[in-house]
């Protein structure tokens, strides 16, 4: 078994991803044991990292996803447990691909990211606790860009002598752009929240600190008008994880102090 991972990883020393461009490779791992799969699937994806390659179209993502399914899901044939800290790894690891996805294109950028949104969900709770929270900072990373795309679609006015502008003005004014994407913020920001539901029992501490996080963004994108109520909730829930979830007292003391830092930043 030693021999055959050693065989698989041969490529990945040179080759890097154009391994995703071989179709017969993860025919092979198929014929691995569990945790010899698991060891090749990390391999890949580390080097993927040292490719320093955006993770920015469906069939490059959706190749990666298949060769690296041990790291994803559990095997229910699978007896073997992993130790702690290789579990750790191997999710820590997942978080960072997570990191490498994006797109000039926000409607592929988002059609990318709910693609691997699948896959975290079905990977089960243990995984989230790792897994969850990358793709949140994604997600704010994607509303930071549909932000900028919306205000750069706006009329750029500037002021006039008289006070008023003619339509030849305001149009000069205008920022040439491609059409916006079809996702909104507000979309955005109820997907956070639908994830954040999902992980607040079993990590209530992370929960929080991504509710503030996410009070935050809301305050600093420019188009958050329609944003205030969702702001409100985002601080409302963190103080109900606070009352509700936490127990120990020094998380308890660090979570207050928390939020009374966010809150007195907010705007």
């Amino acid at each position: 078994m030693r021999l055959l991972v050693k065989i698989l990883s041969i490529p990945l020393d040179t080759l890097f991803l154009r391994i995703l461009e071989m179709p017969q490779y993860p025919c092979l791992l198929k014929y691995m044991a569990y945790n010899g799969r698991r060891t090749v699937s990390l391999r890949i994806l580390k080097a993927v990292f040292k490719s320093k390659r955006r993770l920015d179209t469906l069939e490059i993502l959706n190749q990666l996803l298949t060769f690296v399914q041990p790291l994803l899901k559990d095997d229910e044939n699978n007896e073997e447990q992993l130790e702690a800290y290789e579990f750790e790894e191997e999710q820590e690891n997942v978080a960072k691909m997570i990191h490498l996805i994006n797109n000039e294109d926000l409607d592929l950028y988002y059609e990318l990211l709910q693609v691997i949104k699948k896959e975290l969900i079905q990977g089960g709770i243990k995984r989230m606790k790792y897994t969850i929270p990358s793709f949140i900072f994604n997600l704010f990373k994607y509303i930071y860009a549909l932000d900028e795309a919306i205000t750069k679609s706006k009329p750029k006015k500037t002021s006039s002598h008289l006070g008023t502008y003619s339509e030849e003005e305001e149009e000069d004014t205008k920022v040439e752009v491609g059409k916006l994407p079809s996702i909104t913020i507000q979309k955005v920001f109820y997907q956070i929240n639908e994830l954040l539901g999902l992980i607040t029992s079993a990590y209530p501490e992370i929960t929080l600190r991504l509710f503030l996080q996410g009070a935050q963004v809301i305050n600093n994108i420019q188009n958050n008008t329609d944003l205030e109520d969702l702001a409100y909730d985002f601080i409302s829930t963190s103080l109900i994880v606070y009352q509700d979830e936490l127990s120990d007292s020094d998380e308890k003391l660090i979570a207050i102090k928390l939020i009374v830092s966010t809150i007195s930043h907010l705007h």
